[in-house]
């Protein structure tokens, strides 16, 4: 159950993008609308919009951000959120994966004595991360080892995934056969380890095919991407291994409830494609940290890719089901949109409670 919005002051979101179409952010329009039911007000400044907001308690503003144009990207900033500053004067700010953003803010609302909370699920460090973090009420992540920063300023909250849209209609059964990945093209994402497993796997189980879901990142990823495409063509032509490019997000589920086993490589922080995949109800083969510390391993102990499929490939469906279930009741529990949702407000508006924000009309 939602919080009851009629006591919280404004909100005030920086995110990236408001646009149901975009391949990766689609989700912050999601979040916007649930957290417009626990606040009297939404203030979203964005840096691109592509949506008509719900409801009346949803206002928002584009700066327009163009990558590249970096001194028009941070007058426009300035303009607006100053605006927004000198407009509503009494807020909380919520600094949705805009460490930039936070970043070009964090004086002012120092200064004002607005709160100011900033969400950051990476590993990657930085002196910027650094200098905001000093400034800041509070830094939102998803786990704690999705964070660089560990001390009392730092809440973890989960992922915010919405279980009713990742639903299989039936279980998955042995044979298991059809492998996907889904996530950027990028070398973090280890895709060659995940190609190597599977053509390794193929001597015993020639049964295997592959789908790599996922575009690169930039440009100098795109050149190594299609490297590694030519070096694998002749998987590709065999018809074991397929690549196609980044899904809209809407279109995830389904591709989800396609496939058998979700396999992955990425060792940083806890991606939101892993607990997509896990309450979609495939198995999921991975090396991350932070995800098999929660959800444990196929083949005990094991770190290796190669293992923990052979596990799951071993395994029978009764077994499949009772592990696959669990992982999906402890990924609803701990990463659900209600309970992120939840979470943050709790967050966000018990510490604005501690901060005198009344002195401001004094």
């Amino acid at each position: 159950m939602l919080l009851n919005h009629s006591a919280h002051p404004t909100l005030v979101i920086f995110n990236y993008a408001l646009d149901e179409t975009h391949p990766a952010l689609s989700h912050q329009v999601e979040l916007v609308e649930a957290l417009s039911e626990n606040f009297e007000k939404i203030v979203v400044l964005t840096g691109s919009l592509n949506w008509i907001p719900t409801n009346n308690r949803i206002r928002v503003i584009s700066t327009n951000w163009i990558p590249g144009q970096h001194v028009r990207n941070v007058l426009k900033f300035y303009l607006k959120f100053l605006t927004v500053l000198v407009r509503e004067r009494r807020f909380i700010v919520f600094s949705h994966m805009t460490l930039v953003q936070s970043f070009l803010a964090a004086p002012f609302l120092k200064l004002s004595r607005n709160p100011h909370f900033l969400w950051y699920a990476h590993r990657q460090d930085s002196l910027m991360l650094r200098l905001v973090s000093y400034s800041i009420s509070g830094l939102v992540t998803s786990t704690r080892g999705s964070c660089p920063i560990q001390n009392k300023k730092v809440f973890c909250i989960g992922q915010s995934i919405d279980e009713l849209k990742f639903i299989r209609e039936f279980p998955v059964e042995p044979p298991l056969t059809n492998f996907i990945h889904i996530g950027r093209a990028d070398p973090s994402k280890k895709l060659e380890i995940i190609i190597e497993t599977i053509h390794k796997l193929r001597i015993d189980h020639p049964e295997l095919k592959l789908t790599l879901t996922g575009n690169p990142s930039t440009q100098d990823y795109l050149n190594l991407y299609m490297g590694l495409q030519k070096k694998w063509g002749a998987a590709v032509t065999e018809g074991w291994l397929t690549f196609t490019d980044a899904a809209p997000r809407g279109l995830i589920p389904f591709i989800l409830s396609e496939n058998h086993v979700f396999i992955h490589a990425y060792s940083g922080s806890l991606d939101k494609s892993l607990i997509e995949a896990t309450m979609s109800g495939l198995p999921v083969a991975t090396l991350n940290e932070e995800y098999r510390n929660h959800f444990g391993s196929w083949k005990s102990d094991s770190a290796n890719l190669f293992l923990e499929i052979k596990e799951i490939l071993a395994m029978d469906s009764i077994g499949i089901k009772k592990e696959v279930e669990r992982r999906r009741n402890l990924a609803i529990k701990l990463h659900s949109l209600e309970q992120w949702i939840n979470s943050l407000t709790s967050i966000l508006i018990s510490c604005s409670a501690t901060t005198p924000l009344d002195l401001q009309d004094s």
